[in-house]
């Protein structure tokens, strides 16, 4: 199959500029990924799942936008990943990857990308697993494999600058891939259906994580006994257009953030709680807060009552938003 390349005309800057209203920011669902337990058998191409932000790159020369799919601005947060697509000067087309920080072993690190602002030297990279358009081609109506042959052939032609990477993808089993990312502390994997296009069903890309770990909503919190810092975060999920409760955590709270937690929720105290599902006892000891807070939690199963088991912090999500949070596992037996 020959590579596909921006078109020889591309848009002006006008067409461009038409283009950002056009094409994302998209639906929440549209090129995402469902969760899933298992790693499928075949018919799939799998990749890395890789822990940072999901953004959106627009590029027309030297004109480059960064996006979240719900239409953030990232073009200021990250000023080496838009200098690396400036200096590669593409021709017009929309991308589609994850910003990540990179630590000291070689790889993504989460903590890092949340608290940029006070690292030094701190190294990012673009990784990129789509394209979206290239010149006037609408690329989300093309297969998988022709998107990523379109990708390589875009990026592969030019010297690797470590700031903007291919995503590599592989046609091993998944369960090899899945092994491989639990030994490198890999978040786990995404799987994505050979032929299909993107976003049009949610199925054709699957996450299978490591360990369950998912987005939740803080609705409130229990004071440490005899402090005003945060003991736990009282967590919930978006259901049925209400929040549900889902567990609390404390473990994995560091002191400084439970001082800043308690900050801003207390800032936004409620005195009606907006989540449903409380048991009475931890209602009684909670200090309320409007939804406005997510954090990302690891624990080890989900209860038939909807609630977590072993929870443990894992980091802030600031680039989601509460009614975002649903469940993505199925309860299992307690």
């Amino acid at each position: 199959m020959r590579p596909l390349r921006p078109a020889a005309e591309p848009p002006t800057p006008e067409r461009l500029a038409a283009l950002l209203e056009k094409v994302p920011p998209q639906p929440q669902e549209v090129g995402g990924a469902t969760i899933d337990e298992i790693a499928p058998a075949e018919l799939w191409r799998c990749e890395l799942k890789l822990d940072g932000y999901r953004v959106v790159a627009y590029c027309h020369g030297g004109d480059i936008a960064l996006r979240t799919r719900e239409g953030v601005g990232y073009t200021r947060e990250f000023p080496a990943i838009v200098d690396a697509l400036r200096q590669m000067n593409f021709q017009t087309c929309v991308l589609d990857g994850e910003v990540c920080a990179i630590n000291d072993r070689d790889l993504p690190d989460f903590n890092l990308l949340q608290n940029r602002a006070s690292a030094k030297g701190l190294r990012t990279a673009y990784f990129v697993f789509d394209v979206l358009w290239l010149g006037r081609l609408d690329m989300r109506e093309k297969p998988l494999e022709v998107r990523q042959e379109a990708l390589h052939a875009l990026l592969g032609v030019r010297p690797p600058s470590g700031t903007i990477v291919l995503s590599p993808w592989t046609d091993a089993p998944p369960a090899a891939l899945l092994e491989h990312a639990r030994k490198r502390k890999y978040e786990g994997i995404v799987a994505k259906q050979l032929g299909s296009k993107y976003g049009v069903n949610k199925r054709a890309w699957l996450k299978v994580k490591c360990d369950p770990r998912q987005e939740f909503a803080v609705v409130g919190f229990v004071p440490q006994v005899g402090t005003t810092v945060v003991g736990s975060l009282i967590l919930a999920v978006w259901e049925n257009d209400r929040f549900v409760f889902a567990g609390k955590v404390s473990t994995g709270l560091k002191d400084k953030q439970r001082r800043e937690f308690a900050r801003a929720l207390r800032e936004n105290r409620i005195e009606t709680p907006m989540v449903e599902g409380v048991p009475k006892k931890l209602a009684l000891k909670t200090i309320w807060a409007q939804p406005t807070l997510v954090v990302e939690v690891r624990y080890r199963e989900r209860t038939t009552g909807g609630h977590l088991r072993h929870p443990t912090f894992w980091a802030q999500r600031k680039d989601k938003q509460p009614k975002q949070c649903v469940w993505e596992l199925p309860a299992k037996k307690a």
